[in-house]
């Protein structure tokens, strides 16, 4: 567990993706490509250090550059073709119709009351200000009509406003939402320290009250009296909405409904739409929930909600270029999830109010889920960790992805096992750019991680999935279960690029409690590129765990590989210098194999 501490300031609005430029240098006889980041981080976000590729070890050269293609288009951009027989909807419809084009259902939830198993329901342009929940139709598809925009809106355009001194006011506000702080409805915070959901910094977070004045959210308070510009409280006793900016030819929404989405019948398929400004609390568990196997959500938009935008608890579900952005808690979590793809997925901006990074917050987060890809998608800007996999998680690719400038770490595996992690960039996240706890079976092969607060890290506690009572294990699996120990052994760290200019190591491994050491653990490196800006930047390039309750800090690859007999094949660079070799690859033989569980689970998705 990670001690709670202050998020950053707030994540400024998408960038485009980083422009790359090489420049070939001559340096002691090497010949050393060094690339830089040119642009693409926001105001606030760290430089990166130059890069230099050399051909003895690291991650593929390009990568660093590779832009996944992940989000949703548009919504309006979709060309679905529509089926003979579809279910038609259009917002602007008289009542009464029938699902013909000519003569529309007027609500999204008319058209699921009518669909048979296998139908088609497409809706027309317009926004849809109702909850749709699906509950008997298996094998239904909602789709917007082609070209056309579509948006579920859980907000309400808000007039009537009466200048009230500093402030102005909407009388006869009856929204009454559930602000419990965790799943569980009407259950206080956890009282243990470090685990609970709101920060103290951010009272109002499991509010789900949202108001916007034009396209500017506003920030809620809790006393009505001390509303200020740019925020707004609720006031139950005067029944009054209150804003502290002035309304006044602009456009005033505020949410009042909790859910856009429940999908409880199997096979649905959910495309081309958006869903923006649901009032979701933390126990509605997401403005979209996936309640039964087999969904699919193909080019959608989930946007502004409250807490949480995407829910999956259920097994053989498929998100594919779906954006997740500015949700108030995270972007997208599941549980249950077995067999989950992500593919194409962008997870930014999450956690707007601003949630304690655990037990649950930023871009995407996984419990009790098996069999998980996640591929060629981004994770940025979310105010805490970008991806996260924990309590049992089994069997995972994390694939071709990208993971920057998070507030917390950009990939989190804990207390789970079997995790192959290829071809990745993990950059100017704040705390770890990659962080292994007491995961077993992990590959992490050909990746950049850069500029991060610190490195890679592979951490042990006390935790154990054979202690009674444990929290965090499948209750699905007969326990104990001993593919999933939550010992950290046999992790494999091989063909990676570890780049950093600040304080912290590039590489960790410890064992807290210090019963175990690498050797015994069997914890490896191998062939991995480390460089640094300066000798003393970072001043310790690796912290290895040597003897049990012994760590010890290396300041050069070379007195790592000599004490530990790690990184025979590894490069150091310092500066733009590289580093004697004492041994190339080739020379010492070295090669490297997936384990049979990544080729049997994702064959040739490893190449």
């Amino acid at each position: 567990m990670d001690p709670v501490e202050s998020p950053p300031s707030p994540a400024g609005r998408r960038v485009g993706w980083v422009t790359v430029g090489a420049a070939l240098l001559a340096l002691t006889g090497v010949v050393v490509a060094a690339v830089w980041i040119l642009g693409g981080a926001r105001a606030d976000a760290p430089p990166l250090p130059p890069i230099p590729s050399a051909q003895a070890a690291g991650a593929p050269e390009g990568l660093l550059d590779v832009d996944p293609g992940a989000g949703s288009m548009p919504p309006g951009d979709s060309e679905y073709p529509v089926p003979e027989g579809a279910l038609y909807v259009d917002a602007a419809a008289p009542a009464g119709g029938r699902g013909s084009l000519a003569a529309p259902f007027e609500s999204i939830q008319d058209a699921v009351a009518e669909a048979s198993d296998g139908a088609t329901i497409v809706i027309r342009g317009g926004e849809y200000h109702e909850t749709v929940e699906v509950t008997s139709a298996h094998g239904l598809t909602l789709q917007a009509y082609p070209g056309e925009e579509v948006w579920l809106d859980g907000s309400v355009v808000v007039t009537g406003w009466v200048a009230d001194g500093a402030r102005w006011r909407h009388d006869g506000w009856d929204v009454a939402l559930d602000s419990s702080p965790t799943f569980k409805r009407g259950e206080a915070e956890n009282p243990e320290e470090n685990w609970t959901f709101v920060d103290h910094a951010h009272p109002m977070a499991a509010h789900p009250d949202q108001v916007w004045i034009g396209d500017i959210a506003l920030d809620q308070v809790e006393d009505p009296g001390a509303v200020g510009t740019g925020q707004f409280a609720v006031d139950p006793t005067t029944r009054s909405l209150v804003v502290g900016s002035d309304p006044t030819g602009a456009e005033v929404r505020a949410s009042v409904l909790p859910r856009a989405l429940q999908l409880r019948a199997e096979d649905i398929t959910v495309r081309g739409i958006g869903i923006r400004r649901y009032a979701t609390s933390v126990p509605d568990m997401g403005a979209v929930t996936i309640e039964r196997p087999g969904a699919t959500m193909e080019h959608v938009v989930v946007r502004d909600g409250a807490t949480t935008g995407i829910f999956v608890g259920a097994a053989s579900a498929t998100l594919r270029n779906v954006t997740a952005e500015r949700n108030g808690m995270i972007g997208i979590s599941a549980n249950f999830a077995d067999g989950l793809t992500v593919d194409h997925v962008a997870s930014i901006e999450n956690n707007t109010e601003s949630f304690n990074r655990a037990p649950v917050a930023g871009g995407m987060k996984l419990t009790r889920s098996r069999h998980v890809s996640v591929v060629a998608s981004e994770f940025a800007d979310n105010r805490a960790t970008g991806l996260w996999f924990d309590q049992s998680c089994f069997t995972i690719l994390v694939s071709d992805s990208r993971f920057d400038r998070n507030a917390g770490h950009g990939l989190y595996l804990e207390i789970s096992a079997r995790a192959a992690v290829v071809r990745n960039v993990m950059a100017r996240n704040a705390r770890y750019g990659v962080k292994i706890n007491d995961t077993s079976e992990v590959v992490m092969r050909r990746n950049v991680v850069v500029g991060n607060g610190w490195g890679v890290a592979i951490l042990q506690d006390e935790r154990r999935a054979d202690a009674p009572d444990a929290p965090g294990l499948d209750a699905r699996h007969p326990q104990p279960d001993p593919t999933m120990t939550w010992l950290g052994t046999d992790v494999t760290i091989v063909d990676n690029t570890l780049v950093g200019s600040g304080s912290e190591a590039l590489l960790w491994f410890e064992d807290y409690t210090d019963r175990s050491d690498a050797e015994e653990m069997r914890v490896t490196a191998a062939r991995n590129l480390y460089v640094r800006g300066a000798a003393d930047a970072p001043p310790v390039l690796v912290k290895w765990q040597v003897d049990p309750g012994h760590v010890t800090d290396y300041g050069s690859l070379s007195a790592f590989r000599e004490e530990t007999g790690q990184e025979s094949g590894g490069v150091e660079v310092i500066g733009t210098v590289t580093q004697p070799l004492e041994s190339s690859p080739a020379e010492t033989g070295e090669t490297f194999s997936w384990p049979d569980w990544a080729r049997q689970a994702w064959g040739g998705s490893l190449d």
